[in-house]
């Protein structure tokens, strides 16, 4: 698994429900429900490739129970209640400053955001600070050559 996703995976609290916005192939929410550290994750994303991705990297570790596979656009899903962190690794800042606010009433369980922004991740910044989410703990990385920054945000 790759270092970034490990970081990632750090920066999620313990005992959370994560709903992964752009899971992709899952690897976050495998690493997360594989080494105990969240209840239950929503592996979210809009195309229909990266969730088959998800839901067999999800059936082969047999994690069905621990996790749904939804196919949505951004926060364009029904948000359940018991969902209180998001994470948003890998989409660019502006994408999910528009996804956030599109749908701010959805955000009323959610106590942590995660972010791995790839551009205007200070505007991202900004935007979540006028919702009242600060920065609780933010790192810089290198994997694979490439530097990525790292944020947790907390209500």
């Amino acid at each position: 698994m790759a270092n970034r996703i490990k970081e990632i995976a750090k920066l999620v609290p313990s005992k959370t429900v994560v709903a992964d916005i752009g899971t992709d192939h899952a690897y976050l929410i495998i690493n997360l429900l594989i080494s105990k550290k969240i209840l239950y994750a929503y592996a979210i994303d809009n195309k229909t490739g990266p969730l088959n991705n998800a839901l067999n990297n999800i059936k082969k570790y047999k994690l069905e129970n621990q996790c749904e596979v939804i196919k949505a656009d951004g926060l364009n899903f029904n948000v359940k209640k018991d969902i209180n962190t998001l994470v948003f690794a890998g989409l660019g800042g502006l994408n999910v400053i528009k996804m956030i606010d599109e749908n701010k009433s959805k955000l009323k369980y959610i106590k942590y955001i995660v972010t791995d922004i790839h551009r205007d991740d200070s505007k991202v910044k900004e935007y979540l600070e006028t919702l009242g989410f600060k920065v609780a703990t933010s790192i810089d990385i290198i994997d694979k050559k490439k530097g990525y920054h790292l944020v947790r945000y907390a209500k």
